[in-house]
């Protein structure tokens, strides 16, 4: 997390494919949060670029209800074996504030994956000084079921979780001390019944073509497995 509020994000995510023959994954990434009994707030991705921890990958980004749904693998090109996605993007306007804290809630995982998770993890790391707590929450949407730990000091903050079944994820939830970071008001809001696309044509701060760059630093750590179709993933 940032002085400006701005939270820096690295996905690394590790795939073994076994002997099928894919062309990549696909990773949502949730950006619609409930603010009220009325509105959810839509929370910008910008700067989304993946690589394998030494080449770019080819990756198409698009709106999918509720999601940032991003295309990562050249579709012309098959591999099989152990493969790394390594997903790096901003997050604009993803803290909220309260009258005693400042709070970054943020779904670590989404849950979209149609897989088994074997583990999950996330570390938050603070501009200073002012961490007050942490809570991490596993399952389904919604779920207030407690991940297996976390942990904090006054700078940073762990949680992780063991396995997770299809569709389900880990949210974290770190509180801040007033005036740690600038945290505004939710300024994009739409009806808590309306689907993202109908809410805004682009918010991600980039055309949605396929795009490819390099990457740097770090927030978020997930592992997952395949289930009985034999490939693995692992997110780090």
């Amino acid at each position: 997390i940032n002085s400006d509020g701005t939270v820096d994000t690295v996905e690394d995510i590790h795939v073994d494919f076994g002997s099928q023959q894919h062309h990549g994954i696909f990773r949502d990434i949730p950006v619609e949060y409930a603010y009220d009994d009325d509105n959810n707030r839509l929370i910008r991705l910008t700067n989304i670029r993946v690589d394998d921890g030494t080449s770019l990958h080819q990756i198409e980004v698009s709106e999918d209800g509720p999601n940032i749904h991003i295309r990562i693998g050249d579709p012309d090109v098959l591999v099989t074996g152990p493969q790394r996605y390594r997903i790096q993007y901003t997050i604009n306007r993803g803290l909220n504030p309260f009258s005693d804290r400042d709070e970054f809630y943020w779904n670590v995982t989404g849950n979209e994956w149609p897989v088994r998770i074997e583990s999950a993890s996330a570390l938050v790391t603070a501009p200073g000084a002012g961490i007050q707590r942490v809570a991490c929450f596993q399952g389904s949407a919604g779920s207030t079921l407690a991940c297996g730990s976390s942990i904090f000091d006054s700078s940073s903050a762990r949680a992780a979780n063991g396995s997770l079944g299809e569709a389900q994820g880990m949210t974290v939830v770190v509180g801040l001390d007033k005036g740690v970071v600038v945290v505004v008001e939710p300024t994009e809001l739409v009806d808590a019944n309306e689907s993202l696309a109908e809410a805004i044509d682009s918010f991600v701060g980039l055309a949605l073509l396929p795009i490819a760059a390099s990457i740097l630093l770090g927030a978020a750590l997930i592992a997952a497995v395949l289930d009985e179709a034999g490939c693995a993933v692992k997110i780090e």
